[in-house]
């Protein structure tokens, strides 16, 4: 259809808006002129008729929004904010796991992953330059120094406006995460859930989010309408210039931290009771690794009964922290999601080597594979039974 359409322009944008073959038609007669004369009257008005249906057609596909952005769009807004968390997972992209294969393969330091798959935000996606980018797609673009992942809201043709927060495409509401300014919940619980549907994740704790009214011109070919954050939720405008490509998924890789048999056999001893004293003089690197493959697997409740007992200062903001953010972990990290995010922050710790600072206090030092080559750190802590435990936890802010 794209193919027809830029046939049928630039036949238009001709000189004489006829193809060869119909000026052929018209001027090479065959048959005798005495019957050629007659038909002459229905003929040019057939073929004025089809060029007028023509221009009709192409002007049509010119400014009617495809139906996958017009899909996306709305008259009017739920006013329950249940409903409108509803439409918003129906219209929202969710880019699958997949393998890299010998696709092009990028890790973001900006972006605006937003819905499902927000704790992906920064894990390394795999890149078409060549995919055709639709409303609701993501894509990576670079921004001086930075790449940047973000949701398109406009392609070319369309005309995107903001207000309060509010997305507007062709004149009508954009329903798409990122694109709706942000609802209250009557449960605070439901608030911290379902914020990602609203904001970048980066600004969600603000007192007030803000937002900035923009807008764009009619977008012309090779143009991008783009979520962005810059002192304030908005859209701007990208060019292919900046473009590296659609994002179609995230790399898949999985955990290379695994258990010997002694780890497997003394890691199920404690869960069947959560006793620590199975784990009495057991190496902290592998009690470490039992602590990880509990996250890979999400099994929160034995990550939680492997994490430090001893009454050290950061103990108890971090077990806050956990706990408030488990609602959120089951709701979003589906098990492929959790493996991969365990792959991305634990893969190395399968060589790392413990470091020793004091009596009750060491760290296991690993290079991981992904993200910052430099080495990473963990705390462990010995507990009044000289027990080595976890002081930490993985980002899920």
């Amino acid at each position: 259809m794209n193919n027809l359409k830029e046939q049928l322009k630039r036949e238009l944008r001709a000189d004489v808006p006829f193809t060869e073959d119909m000026k052929q038609r018209m001027l090479v007669p065959n048959r005798p002129v005495n019957k050629r004369i007659k038909k002459q009257y229905w003929r040019f008005p057939l073929i004025v008729l089809t060029f007028v249906l023509i221009l009709g057609f192409v002007l049509k596909l010119q400014f009617t929004p495809q139906e996958s952005t017009a899909a996306k769009t709305v008259a009017t807004l739920p006013t329950d904010p249940y409903d409108l968390v509803n439409l918003l997972q129906k219209n929202e992209t969710v880019l699958p796991i997949i393998e890299s294969n010998d696709s092009a393969v990028i890790e973001p330091t900006i972006s605006y992953v937003m819905g499902k798959q927000w704790p992906l935000s920064y894990l390394p996606m795999v890149i078409d330059p060549q995919a055709t980018i639709a409303v609701g797609d993501y894509i990576a673009y670079y921004d001086m120094y930075d790449i940047v992942v973000t949701p398109v809201f406009g392609v070319e043709c369309d005309k995107v406006q903001t207000l309060h927060g509010q997305v507007t495409l062709n004149g009508e509401l954009l329903a798409l995460p990122g694109a709706v300014a942000p609802v209250q919940f009557s449960q605070p619980k439901q608030q911290e859930i379902f914020k990602y549907y609203f904001i970048d994740r980066s600004h969600t704790d603000t007192p007030q989010s803000k937002s900035i009214d923009v807008d764009l011109a009619p977008l012309q070919k090779n143009e991008f309408a783009v979520y962005t954050y810059n002192k304030g939720s908005t859209v701007k405008m990208i060019n292919e210039g900046s473009l590296i490509g659609k994002v179609v998924g995230f790399k898949k890789f999985e955990p290379t931290f695994t258990l010997t048999e002694e780890e497997q056999s003394l890691y199920h001893a404690f869960k069947e009771n959560y006793d620590l004293k199975v784990l009495l003089g057991v190496d902290p690197v592998s009690i470490a690794k039992m602590y990880a493959i509990a996250e890979a697997q999400r099994d929160y409740a034995t990550k939680l009964a492997l994490y430090t007992t001893r009454d050290v200062p950061e103990r108890s903001e971090i077990v806050k922290y956990m706990q408030d953010t488990q609602p959120i972990r089951e709701y979003y990290a589906t098990e492929e999601i959790q493996r991969l995010l365990s792959a991305y922050m634990f893969n190395g710790m399968e060589e790392a080597e413990f470091e020793q600072i004091d009596d009750i206090e060491g760290t296991i030092q690993f290079i991981p594979e992904y993200g910052d080559s430099s080495k990473r750190g963990a705390t462990m802590i010995k507990n009044e039974q000289g027990i080595w435990q976890p002081l930490f936890t993985s980002p899920f802010e």
